[in-house]
């Protein structure tokens, strides 16, 4: 590891300053050179505790992210199909535009077409909604370096697990089988296998989905970053 690489801090580094208002955050330099804003990806103790009250009368589990959005959804459907069961991608897929397509936008658009005509944010990142959907399971499952989108699950003991069928098919779990937060390690077996650390996903090819009628196939390309 390079001096420079030492030198660049971890999330944990500044996890406290990003519990400040954004205002008043310090700037930090990020992997391009440039000076932002720290973004939060925890939950603060005051709201982890307010969503964990909300849902000890029912038992159920408790989605952790901001409702209306992507990652929301995602983790709402496998809470609705089903926790610590491995769910194939179609039904996952179904699953989230029912949720989503439930809830309304400012702009009058439903969340699920919200998505699906997002402009992507460049060339590298065009994919089609299945791409794009699988993707984003994908970055849930970080939980290192400054941007850990699945920090908040694993505040709640859980992660995204992507997973292959007896087809070789995709499948996404919603694993809530920890008992403490370090244990949590998520699984991407459509990634190419890699030494990795624990709570890292490899960064080899990905993959997109194609479905041509009723079927799921697995195409490899070079994906960028989620949504």
């Amino acid at each position: 590891m390079s001096a420079e690489q030492e030198s660049r801090p971890t999330y944990q580094d500044i996890r406290e300053e990003t519990e400040k208002p954004a205002s008043d955050r310090e700037t930090i330099t990020s992997l391009r050179g440039n000076k932002i804003a720290p973004r939060r990806y925890h939950l603060t103790d005051k709201k982890m505790s307010a969503l964990v009250s909300a849902h000890e009368k029912d038992g159920s589990f408790p989605n952790p992210y901001r409702y209306g959005g992507m990652y929301y959804g995602m983790v709402q459907a496998l809470i609705e199909l089903g926790v610590d069961k491995v769910h194939s991608f179609v039904k996952v897929k179904e699953a989230i535009k029912s949720v989503l397509v439930g809830i309304t936008k400012k702009n009058g658009q439903n969340a699920w077409e919200s998505f699906v005509t997002k402009a992507p944010k460049n060339d590298l990142s065009g994919k089609d909604v299945n791409g794009r959907l699988l993707q984003n399971a994908s970055v849930l499952q970080r939980l290192t370096g400054l941007h850990p989108y699945g920090e908040k699950l694993r505040q709640v003991l859980a992660c995204i697990d992507i997973l292959k069928d007896a087809n070789d098919l995709p499948c996404i779990r919603l694993n809530t089988e920890f008992k403490t937060v370090d244990s949590v390690c998520p699984i991407n077996e459509i990634h190419r296998k890699r030494g990795r650390k624990k709570g890292t996903v490899s960064k080899a090819p990905d993959v997109v989905i194609v479905e041509p009628a009723n079927s799921v196939e697995i195409v490899s390309v070079e994906l960028s970053e989620a949504e």
